[in-house]
């Protein structure tokens, strides 16, 4: 290809390669260096080269040379545009072609005179590559070894070529800003948080997906692709999936709520779906979008929830009772004390009387156990040894149950400790014990119990859907697998309600007290269970930072010597103010009773040196026990008090005896002695 001799079949063929190339996507630079050669093919003294503008230095540098000297390319990498920045850089800064004539002369070469001369350039002629809207990109230029100046063929072939090198800088740059958007979509189509697919929908298969489903599913995007929508639901879920899909012949977006997805490994996940349509012109359905969003959790927290609040409800419920039954058992209990002390030792009577008492006794149990499910039972809080007090609790146990049943005891954490109530503690050990030895029964089977400290995050405590809100933190976790029976899903909501059993004669308060215990020692609990495969109780106690103490115990006096001492009873139950005052008259006090609150506060108001100590009922109608404390000791600082209650909890307790000199609290019902051990801690020592 000559020049001379055909000046416009020459850039017919260097315009037809160089756009064959651009159009086949050939690199940049490959394209660059391509214009090069063919123009130095038809000006066979010149030597091509392609400098481009680097924006962020604001510099040109050699793009392509092929036919340069190394030297010279490092000699004009760096070159700065301005009016004497040679033929390429007064071009890039003109926006103008530059033909120098004579190197040796131009004042523009004046700062590359050493290297013209190396390099033997005589003359050297640039045209600017211009991008839309007029910006220069960079030159192209034809360097001679004689002085001259382009006539008009080689000025045509000299624009031509920077056109060229323009439209693949263009391309280039078109194509880098493409794929870079691609690039941000796709990041932004695989990092959602919610699982998207495009579907075929003539066959409902999946044609591409983001990584958050395949992620959440188990599938590589390979794996999902080409498989059925359909599959990826549950059985259950696929009818109301096919529905969604029919949906979509009349309108152009669809949403479901309430399917399940289900994973490689079989578990299943709660979503909703969106579907819209994607239609042409003529309103044919070109492809199908859909939006898995994943509820799980959601829906945990809406469940769990829920059952707080039936399980709150029930608790209001549970104290209720256990409140009236406890002023109930202070009559009974108290009128046989009191009964049984009338009479002789040997009287039959007093017999019989024992007997009310071991029943009334029994009785108390049950509302212990109300009152542990309400968050409300008494609690003596210490440092326990949870993985001794667990092997103690499978010995009681095992020693009532079948030898038909093996038990394994794995403590991975024997110096781990919480803070509880080690009797209540236990009770939770033992029922939860009771419950798998029941499931398996006479046939024989195995217990597993097994317990370490974990770390547990949010996430982790969103699967305890039983107890109460509890914080991330460490904790001493425990497990009680059996392989019994197992329990129906529909059941397993309800094991822990008052008054729910699925035993013959049971009455319903075992894991109902479970469940209560657990709260108040701010734990939390969860069951899994299948029928045939047996059950997992998985039970989370917070670990304790404090050091244990030695076992103390405390003598309660036997003797009680009050002498005049008048008590004054404030309870608006009148059997248990009658029996309260008869107690108090056994042990040698002086009662005087109110019903209302109101005359409690008169008749100290009326002589504060009257009574040596207040019993005082918490929950009255009007004034509640607390006010009238504050009453009490408003008029009387120092008077003794003690307040008695049938549903307060522990914290309540603790927070009503804070600051408070010279109180006590006393939990009904009570027997006489209690009551007496009562009065000896708040009155002046004798």
């Amino acid at each position: 290809m000559n020049i001379l001799s055909d000046p416009t079949q020459t850039i017919l063929e260097l315009q037809a390669r160089v756009l064959e190339r651009i159009a086949v996507g050939a690199p940049l630079r490959e394209v660059l260096a391509l214009v090069c050669e063919l123009v130095e093919t038809a000006t066979p003294e010149g030597v091509c080269s392609i400098m481009l503008l680097d924006e962020a230095t604001g510099a040109l540098n050699v793009a392509a040379a092929p036919s340069a000297a190394s030297g010279l390319v490092s000699a004009l990498n760096g070159l700065v545009p301005s009016d004497l920045a040679g033929s390429c850089g007064t071009s890039v800064y003109q926006r103008q072609p530059v033909y120098v004539e004579d190197t040796g002369t131009d004042p523009r070469w004046e700062a590359f005179r050493a290297a013209s001369v190396t390099y033997g350039i005589k003359a050297c002629w640039s045209y600017p590559i211009l991008m839309s809207g007029g910006r220069a990109a960079g030159s192209f230029a034809i360097s001679r070894p004689s002085c001259g100046t382009p006539d008009e063929s080689h000025q045509q072939l000299l624009r031509i070529a920077s056109q060229l090198a323009g439209i693949a800088l263009e391309r280039t740059r078109s194509h880098d800003l493409l794929e870079s958007a691609v690039r941000r979509y796709q990041d932004l189509y695989d990092s959602a948080p919610d699982m998207l697919a495009s579907i075929d929908p003539s066959t409902l298969r999946i044609v591409e997906c983001n990584r958050t489903l395949a992620d959440i599913v188990g599938f590589s995007s390979d794996e999902l692709v080409g498989r059925s929508v359909l599959d990826l639901h549950h059985a259950d879920s696929r009818v109301g999936t096919k529905r969604v899909f029919r949906m979509l012949d009349g309108q152009d977006e669809v949403e479901r709520e309430g399917l399940q997805v289900v994973r490689r490994d079989g578990s299943t996940i709660d979503v909703n779906l969106k579907v819209a349509a994607r239609r042409g012109s003529d309103g044919t359905v070109l492809h199908l979008r859909a939006v898995w969003r994943d509820v799980t959790r959601r829906k945990r927290a809406e469940e769990a929830l829920q059952r707080s609040q039936r399980l709150d409800s029930l608790g209001v419920l549970a104290s209720g009772i256990a409140h009236d039954f406890n002023n109930l058992l202070v009559g009974i209990t108290g009128n046989a004390e009191l009964a049984a002390l009338s009479l002789d030792p040997d009287s039959p009577a007093r017999r019989k009387l024992a007997e009310v008492l071991r029943a009334s006794a029994r009785a108390a149990e049950l509302t212990e156990r109300l009152m542990s499910y309400a968050g409300k039972s008494k609690l003596t809080i210490g440092v326990v040894d949870v993985c001794s007090l667990t092997r103690e609790s499978v010995e009681l146990v095992r020693s009532s149950k079948p030898r038909s049943v093996d038990v394994v005891v794995d403590c991975d954490c024997e110096d781990a400790m919480i803070d509880g109530d080690a009797t209540q503690v236990r009770q939770v050990m033992i029922n939860v014990l009771v419950n798998a030895f029941d499931s398996i029964g006479e046939r024989g089977g195995s217990v597993r119990v097994s317990l370490k400290t974990v770390c547990a995050t949010r996430d982790d405590l969103s699967a305890y859907t039983f107890g109460g809100d509890v914080d991330p933190g460490d904790y001493v976790l425990v497990e009680v697998t059996d392989d019994g029976c197992g329990i129906e899903s529909d059941v397993i909501d309800r094991i822990f309600d008052p008054f729910f059993t699925t035993k013959r004669g049971g009455h319903g308060l075992g894991l109902a007290s479970t469940l209560g215990i657990m709260r108040s020692h701010r734990g939390t609990l969860r069951v899994e269970s299948r029928i045939g495969a047996g059950s997992c109780f998985r039970l989370l106690f917070p670990v304790s930072h404090a050091v244990r103490a030695a076992d103390t115990t405390y003598d309660a006096p036997t003797e009680f010597g009050p002498g005049n001492t008048s008590v004054l009873v404030v309870d608006d139950e009148v059997a248990v103010r009658k029996v309260s005052s008869q107690m108090l008259t056994a042990l040698g006090y002086r009662a005087v009773s109110v019903e209302r609150p109101s005359e409690a506060v008169e008749l100290v108001r009326e002589d504060p040196n009257r009574f040596g100590a207040v019993l005082l009922d918490l929950s009255m109608p009007g004034m509640s026990g607390e006010e009238v404390f504050e009453g009490i000791r408003g008029i009387a600082p120092n008077l003794p008090v003690v307040f008695y209650s049938g549903h307060s909890s522990e914290a309540e307790v603790q927070g009503l005896l804070a600051d408070r000199a010279h109180a006590t609290f006393l939990a009904k019902p009570f027997r006489i002695a209690e009551l007496g051990q009562a009065l000896e801690l708040v009155l002046p020592s004798r």
